[in-house]
């Protein structure tokens, strides 16, 4: 094979990867489209084929049977065949996806790329394709396809994707810790709320706040913020800081906490309390240090369905501070009416109604 062959059969490798992790996590606007026309390619068709029948999920070439024209057959090498006969072919495929995935396990449960894989002769596949959710008040650990980990917090969600040369994570919202192994080949890129981070081997937070709002806490190594100079501003006011800024990509060192704006960064050095008690929750406890009332309940609303109503908004500044289990919306209750005088009832919706006692007569209290 010649050099020009071997360079256009590595493109439509790598481009078939992650076309992969697209299909994995469902295509959006305009990709569909994209795809079909890559897909016009004899050699992106049969690339695209064997990496889908030995590495992905049966929807993923479910997906791909629909795009590839009836006259195309999923399985390169072989025989035209109508479309219910290529479709049986890739179930086969997929069964044989799942021999592979076994034979992994007996490995020593190492990806089974990292047997496969040699610089000059094997084609590394893409790896991943896969999401991962909680539900309101779950928490759990996952295990990446390069032995680094992501502790999901409440309410989250994230897709992983990892190819011969890359490792996209996408966080979609909620709140995740990642301890990222170092690997030189292959940089760890991490996608919140528009945000692109990129570490090599590092530990650190990341928290979505709202859209295109971020929270992030770095514990080890250091996080880089890439810049996008393509972010659109929404209003006049957003527009002129947007042409004021300076921004450019940034590193977050650690035991530094910083939030992420559509280009904007502010940065600040954390004590190791203050990561602790941002980090609490992975211990399943809530620590409050004077944090305004109206905070405080945003807080402990992202673990449980309870809804709180305050009967005063003047007591949204209130400052309160404790440690409460994440979800004990009791305990909570208990502090706030001991500690902070703060009385609470259901109304009739069953909503937590918050009424402040300071300032009552006796008989109201």
């Amino acid at each position: 094979m010649g050099t020009s062959s071997a360079s256009h059969v590595e493109k439509a490798r790598d481009e078939a990867s992650r076309w992969l992790g697209r299909l994995g996590r469902g295509l959006r606007d305009d990709e569909g489209a994209r795809l079909r026309e890559w897909l016009e390619q004899p050699l992106n068709r049969k690339t695209i084929a064997e990496a889908a029948q030995l590495w992905h999920q049966p929807e993923v070439i479910a997906v791909l049977g629909e795009l590839i024209p009836l006259s195309q057959d999923l399985t390169p090498g072989k025989r035209k065949v109508p479309r219910s006969g290529a479709l049986t072919m890739s179930l086969m495929a997929v069964a044989a996806a799942g021999v592979v995935f076994a034979a992994a396990l007996a490995l020593g449960g190492k990806p089974m790329w990292a047997y496969l894989f040699h610089r000059s002769q094997v084609w590394l596949p893409s790896v991943g394709g896969k999401s991962y959710v909680t539900a309101i008040g779950e928490a759990r650990t996952v295990s990446l396809p390069d032995n680094s980990t992501a502790q999901l917090n409440t309410h989250t969600r994230m897709f992983v994707n990892y190819g011969p040369t890359w490792r996209d994570v996408t966080l979609r919202y909620g709140e995740a810790d990642f301890h990222v192994r170092r690997d030189d080949r292959r940089p760890f890129s991490l996608l919140a709320a528009g945000h692109r981070l990129e570490v090599e081997g590092t530990r650190f937070d990341v928290r979505i706040l709202s859209a295109g709002t971020v929270a992030l806490t770095v514990i080890e190594g250091s996080v880089k913020v890439l810049y996008s100079s393509a972010e659109s501003p929404d209003t006049p006011a957003q527009a002129r800081l947007h042409d004021n800024s300076t921004l450019d990509d940034t590193a977050v060192g650690a035991m530094h906490t910083a939030l992420l704006e559509p280009g904007f960064l502010f940065a600040r050095k954390i004590a190791p309390s203050d990561a602790d008690a941002r980090l609490a929750w992975q211990h399943g406890m809530i620590v409050l240090r004077g944090a305004r009332l109206q905070d405080a309940l945003a807080e402990m609303d992202r673990y449980t369905d309870t809804q709180f109503v305050l009967a005063d908004n003047s007591m949204r500044d209130i400052r309160i501070g404790g440690e409460f289990r994440t979800g004990d919306v009791g305990g909570l209750l208990q502090s706030l009416k001991k500690d902070f005088r703060i009385d609470s009832r259901r109304d009739s919706q069953g909503r937590v109604v918050l009424t402040s006692l300071t300032g009552l007569p006796p008989a109201a209290r």
